[in-house]
């Protein structure tokens, strides 16, 4: 996240109730009393007293859209924004997309009264959806698949990326340099010795 806030992307969302609550009531997502410094920095920086050359809330399409221009960051669902990025991006914009958990999960609860003789059916059912594999099939469909990036397509390295790799081979280079003349002045050495004592 500290990259996001240090980036010159602007920040859209899409206009959903959570993300309005999120907007609104900074600390206060679905009563958990969540407060992280971090998205209130991000909140205050980018989207409070941040320019807008957009608006601030937009569809889905309409904001992967905008995300595909490079300027923008869009918040949404996973599985709305994998049904529009399966259908429009090409391999090398999947291979450059990245992605970020902004809002932690919030767990529903089934809401009965207190001492109730329902709830011991509410839990024996779910328990059972969940051993027979209900759950994680409607978690599996309602998901959606991730597009991923196959690794086919070329990627072009900056030298910024691999120069700390350059640099640990070049000390390995350098070690090994030195080793191996220690190792060579070590053998003369010992075959001096040795020539010494055979002569004595």
């Amino acid at each position: 996240m500290d990259g996001l806030i240090r980036s010159d992307y602007e920040l859209t969302f899409e206009d959903i109730g959570y993300t309005r609550q999120w907007l609104e009531g900074p600390g206060f997502y679905y009563y958990t009393g969540f407060k992280s410094p971090l998205e209130d920095q991000l909140r205050d920086k980018k989207v409070l007293s941040g320019k807008r050359t957009t608006a601030l809330l937009h569809p889905a399409e309409d904001g992967i859209a905008l995300v595909r221009t490079g300027k923008y960051a869009y918040h949404t669902e996973p599985y709305t924004a994998n049904q529009v990025i399966g259908r429009t991006f090409e391999e090398a914009e999947l291979c450059a997309l990245g992605s970020l958990q902004m809002m932690p999960p919030a767990p529903v609860y089934i809401v009965g009264q207190k001492r109730s003789p329902y709830r011991q059916f509410f839990v024996w059912s779910l328990m059972r959806a969940t051993e027979r594999g209900h759950v994680s099939a409607a978690r599996r469909r309602v998901g959606g698949r991730v597009p991923a990036c196959s690794g086919r397509a070329p990627r072009a390295l900056a030298l910024g990326q691999a120069a700390p790799a350059f640099a640990v081979l070049a000390y390995a280079f350098l070690l090994c340099g030195a080793i191996l003349a220690g190792e060579i002045w070590w053998a003369r050495r010992s075959e001096i010795r040795a020539a010494a004592v055979a002569a004595a």
